[in-house]
């Protein structure tokens, strides 16, 4: 892939409410020197492990269901904004609402307003990802243009393979280098 290319595109980031999502400053920097500018979403819970005017230090703006820091911002808006959207980390929960078309929170409007393909980062427990109801939501939208990361032998940015969860259950379908 040709890196001067993403120099002309926006990055939209959505984030999601998973451990690992306090690896998104590393994430963002990347992003940061690749792309002509990068914005965030957040879902409500990502706000609570990490806040948005945290964030909105990282990038060129961080927006949650409340009002962005300096003006409020569609999902329409920021859908057309987006060259390239991805989800980083993309949780069961929000899996499940992007597959069957729920709209409850920003992002998740944001999702459903975007016509281009998203690239998912799906980030859980092993257990929640072997359930049956999880390979479908991934395979949904896989179905409608989307994709899902979800290859095992990735390495984090340490050389381990994948991060270790909180409950001793190897990580499964987790962030990657793009």
């Amino acid at each position: 892939m040709d890196l001067d290319l993403l120099k002309s595109k926006n990055l939209l980031v959505g984030v999601s409410g998973s451990i690992s999502v306090l690896g998104l400053p590393s994430y963002l920097s990347m992003f940061s020197y690749y792309f002509k500018a990068v914005k965030v979403v957040m879902t409500p819970s990502a706000d609570r492990l990490i806040p948005r005017e945290t964030v909105n230090l990282l990038c060129s703006g961080a927006y949650t269901d409340e009002k962005e820091l300096f003006k409020e911002v569609s999902h329409v808006e920021l859908a057309r904004w987006a060259d390239v959207f991805i989800v980083l980390p993309a949780t069961a929960n929000i899996l499940g609402q992007a597959a069957h078309g729920l709209g409850n929170n920003l992002l998740t409007t944001v999702i459903l307003a975007y016509p281009d393909p998203i690239l998912y980062f799906p980030n859980m427990n092993e257990r929640m990802w072997k359930k049956t109801t999880k390979r479908q939501d991934a395979g949904t939208r896989r179905g409608s243009g989307c994709c899902a990361r979800t290859d095992h032998g990735v390495r984090d940015r340490f050389g381990r393979d994948g991060p270790q969860l909180h409950d001793s259950f190897q990580g499964c379908g987790n962030e990657t280098s793009l």
